[in-house]
């Protein structure tokens, strides 16, 4: 490391130049007080300088003191030599950038042991700029990184929000319409419906465990396994889609065949315009979904096991009349936990409650139940609503 001296007197700066070459450090010595200011101040750093205080033209504590100013977060130790010896001397140069001091005449072993001192702390500056730098640079590629995985989120979210159905649909005397609130990115929460033969509406709403980028492939996975099933009534292959039950079991043999290590609840549906009727099975979808009429709520309760748990799971199929006029709802649970710690039932009853009168909107419901549009939910948040009127 090349060290720079400053002192007015030659004798000083030969004598300093000698010790410092023995004892295997490059000196560069200046007994111009002005031109050895310039000459550290244009250094490369880490820069150990040691500086005379008393001098003519700039003082070795106004150097301290500028160098210090002007580069305040550069690698630099300053040692000052001064016969001054008073406590406040020494005090105001410290406080002026001066980083140690060493009396005249020197000792040289003191000044020895100073200077490796002051190089034992540039090494430490140093490995720490090194360090800040790589740690900036790291910082840019995460920044970068973040950046990209961002777009490429947004990205998928395009693809999944374009997987969703058409919202306010009619179909023959059906209205149906549904709020979609993602707590992140992506969702784990995936609704789907379409009619058959002009006669029959298919719906089904799905809840992947958890949320983000794992959760919504599998909702990709479902929509595909849905429309494969339509390809093969279509074809006169299969008529599988008409049956709830089927559906549910074919599905749940897939996930555990494919070794899908996630699992999901879905209630799937079927309502027959011409009778009026629903045909529907729960692949452990909670909370229930309701039915509304002129009668009141209630809740289609019905215990299955959950897609991907078992192997040989069976699912039961219902049939239910309609009234002539009603809603079918279905929420995701991300619902209840918008409604804080309060017991199942009264979130429950809050949901039943909810459905109870006119209904402006599928928002107005959710808003009913708790949920705040201004600020992130900390579950995905989904809502059905098919009615007829």
């Amino acid at each position: 490391m090349k060290i720079f001296v400053v002192d007015d007197s030659k004798t000083v700066c030969e004598l300093m130049k000698l010790k410092l070459k023995e004892w295997g450090y490059e000196a560069e010595v200046y007994n111009d007080s002005l031109k050895g200011y310039y000459a550290m101040r244009n250094a490369v750093h880490p820069l150990l300088g040691i500086v005379d205080w008393e001098m003519p033209t700039i003082s070795g504590v106004e150097i301290c003191s500028k160098l210090k100013e002007e580069f305040p977060y550069a690698p630099m130790y300053l040692i000052l030599l001064t016969v001054r010896s008073s406590k406040d001397d020494l005090a105001y140069a410290i406080d002026a950038g001066a980083d140690d001091y060493v009396g005249k005449p020197f000792d040289d072993k003191e000044l020895k042991s100073r200077i490796d001192a002051g190089i034992r702390i540039l090494n430490l500056e140093q490995s720490f700029v090194e360090q800040k730098k790589m740690l900036a640079n790291i910082n840019r590629q995460l920044n970068h990184s973040i950046k990209v995985i961002e777009e490429d989120l947004e990205a998928a979210k395009k693809v999944q929000l374009n997987m969703l159905p058409q919202n306010n649909f009619k179909f023959r005397d059906l209205s149906i319409d549904y709020s979609y609130y993602p707590s992140a990115y992506l969702s784990g929460d995936f609704l789907d419906y379409f009619y058959l033969d002009d006669n029959y509406l298919i719906f089904y709403f799905a809840d992947v465990a958890g949320h983000g980028v794992p959760s919504a492939f599998i909702t990709t996975l479902l929509k595909s396994y849905v429309n494969s099933k339509i390809f093969e009534y279509q074809s006169g292959f299969s008529a599988s889609i008409l049956s709830p039950a089927k559906m549910l079991e074919n599905l749940n043999e897939n996930f555990i065949e494919q070794k899908i290590k996630k699992h999901l609840t879905i209630f799937y549906g079927i309502i027959d315009i011409a009778k009026n009727t629903l045909k529907y099975a729960n692949a452990g979808h909670f909370p229930f979904p309701i039915i509304s009429g002129s009668d009141g709520q209630k809740f289609l309760e019905q215990k299955n096991f959950i897609i991907g748990i078992m192997k040989k799971a069976s699912f039961k199929e219902h049939y239910i009349e309609l009234p002539s006029n009603y809603s079918v709802n279905v929420f995701s649970d991300g619902i209840l936990d918008i409604m804080g710690d309060i017991p199942l039932e009264d979130k429950l009853n809050n949901l039943l409650g909810s459905l109870d009168g006119d209904i402006v909107s599928n928002d107005d419901v959710l808003s009913k139940n708790g949920v705040d549009f201004n600020q992130n939910n900390p579950d995905d948040i989904t809502y059905l609503r098919i009615s007829r009127s």
